[in-house]
């Protein structure tokens, strides 16, 4: 379950990713510009990856950011 959660996850920034790609397309009107914009889009996308990816790693392992536990309350009467 974790792992399709960090995979939608994953699958809207790059949804994301490819719509900015798009957009600086479609505004950039010379090469130069529209490489130095998509390197930096790709590069976000990328650290971001690696980032998922890791806190992917690490919850699978056990040891990640988020911990769910479960506490039963009882009443002492």
């Amino acid at each position: 379950m974790i792992t399709l959660a960090f995979l939608g996850r994953w699958l809207k920034l790059a949804a994301l990713t490819a719509l900015a790609l798009v957009i600086e397309y479609g505004v950039t009107t010379t090469a130069g510009w529209f490489a130095l914009t998509a390197g930096l889009t790709l590069a976000v996308f990328g650290l971001l990856t690696a980032a998922l990816f890791t806190e992917w790693r690490h919850q699978h392992r056990g040891g990640g950011a988020y911990h769910y536990q479960i506490i039963r309350h009882t009443d002492h009467e």
